[in-house]
C-alpha cells in the first residue's frame, strides 16, 4: 500500500520547487484509498502465509530515512483507541518487496523516501494491531508527512 500511493504521488509530476507539507499530505490522503485497493488486488493473488506484519520496530528507517519512529496516525483512518505505529520497514524511490510495475511508479523526484507502518494499540501483549499506514519524506525540503493510516484488516 505504501509503495502505490507513493507511486500515485509520483506520477503527478509536481514540480518539487512547488511542494509545501500541507499539499503533500493532502495528496497522500487522496491517493491512500486507491493504494489500500491497488494492494488488496495484489495480495489477492499472493499466499497470506508468505506475508507477516513485523512488529519489531525498523529503527534504522529513523535514521537513514527521515522516518518518525513511534507516531500516531495523523490522516486517513484514526483508531479510536490509545495507539502508536511502529516501523516496519522503508525505502528510496523503490519498495524491494512491491511488483515491478509500482517500483516504475517511483521514478520521479516529489518523494524521496516512504515509511510504512504497523500501528497497535497502546497497552496490550502480545500488540493487538488496529491499523497499518504510510508515510513519506519530500524530496525538496525533507518533510515527513504521515502516516496515513488504514484500518486492519
Amino acid at each position: 500500500m505504501t509503495c502505490a500511493m507513493a507511486g500515485a504521488v509520483e506520477a503527478t509530476q509536481i514540480d518539487p520547487a512547488t511542494l509545501d507539507d500541507e499539499t503533500l499530505r493532502a495528496l497522500l490522503e487522496q491517493y491512500a484509498p486507491g493504494a489500500m485497493e491497488q494492494a488488496r488486488a495484489w495480495l489477492s493473488g499472493t499466499d497470506p502465509s508468505m506475508l507477516a506484519y513485523r512488529v519489531i520496530p525498523k529503527y534504522e528507517c529513523e535514521g537513514d530515512y527521515g522516518c518518525e519512529s513511534l507516531p500516531r496516525c495523523q490522516q486517513g483512518y484514526i483508531p479510536a483507541v490509545s495507539h502508536r505505529c511502529i516501523i516496519n520497514d522503508c525505502g528510496k524511490a523503490k519498495c524491494p518487496t512491491c511488483p515491478d510495475f509500482v517500483n516504475e511508479l517511483l521514478q520521479n523526484i516529489v518523494i524521496r523516501a516512504w515509511c510504512s507502518y504497523v500501528c497497535v494499540k497502546t497497552g496490550t501483549s502480545p500488540p493487538e494491531v488496529v491499523a497499518v499506514g504510510a508515510g513519506a519524506i519530500s524530496a525538496l525540503r525533507n518533510i515527513y508527512v504521515g502516516p496515513v493510516c488504514m484500518p486492519y484488516p
